[in-house]
């Protein structure tokens, strides 16, 4: 998978019952690695976290945390967005991935969007584990994205600008989060609620 996708890490710091926290990107608040190579980058410019895989994938990180122990809620804002499902890795499927409960490369669950598909996927070791796939339901014409995150009584719930994707079960063991690009995104708002709000 880390061959195929670019890698936004983030662990949150504890947020309290009905609190919000933002990441507008207008600084960087977050100290969010930032990166530019031959292959990929990730950047923060006028108020947007940039990402491009071009070739390959890369990894840029920073933390974050959230308690994992209670329901809370993640929406990403995206801007100028055009995912590429295979065009820039040979046999890249996945064109934007969302993983949680990340430990490192090889310890993660996730939720990968393809053209037609979205899957949710358990790793272990470097192991697919278990998975669950479903059709998605939006035709990636448009470049402006809301995508929420949803986690509460041990399920996560995925939404694409308002419609109900997929859900999964897993026990959230750890405050690792990440984006996966293929292509370009703009990152233009993070926002982290605790509890979930409608």
């Amino acid at each position: 998978m880390k061959r195929l996708i670019v890698f936004v890490l983030a662990f949150l710091p504890l947020i309290t019952n009905a609190q919000v926290l933002i990441e507008d990107f207008e600084s960087n608040n977050l100290k969010w690695n930032e990166f530019v190579d031959n292959r990929s980058s990730a950047i923060i410019k006028d108020g947007a976290l940039c990402l491009e895989g071009k070739a390959t994938a890369a990894m840029v990180s920073c933390y974050v945390p959230i308690d994992i122990s209670s329901p809370f809620k993640i929406k990403a804002k995206f801007k100028d967005t055009r995912f590429a499902f295979s065009a820039l890795v040979p046999g890249a499927v996945v064109g934007l991935g969302f993983a949680l409960n990340y430990l490192d490369d090889d310890n993660y669950c996730a939720f990968m969007l393809g053209k037609d598909f979205v899957e949710f996927q358990r790793v272990s070791e470097g192991k697919t584990v278990g998975h669950r796939r479903g059709q998605v339901k939006t035709s990636y014409k448009d470049t402006d994205y809301e995508i929420d995150i949803i986690y509460k009584e041990n399920r996560l719930i995925l939404e694409i600008n308002g419609v109900h994707i997929i859900e999964a079960y897993c026990v959230l063991e750890y405050n690792g989060f990440a984006i996966a690009v293929n292509g370009s995104a703009k990152v233009d708002q993070l926002e982290f609620y605790q509890p979930p709000i409608d």
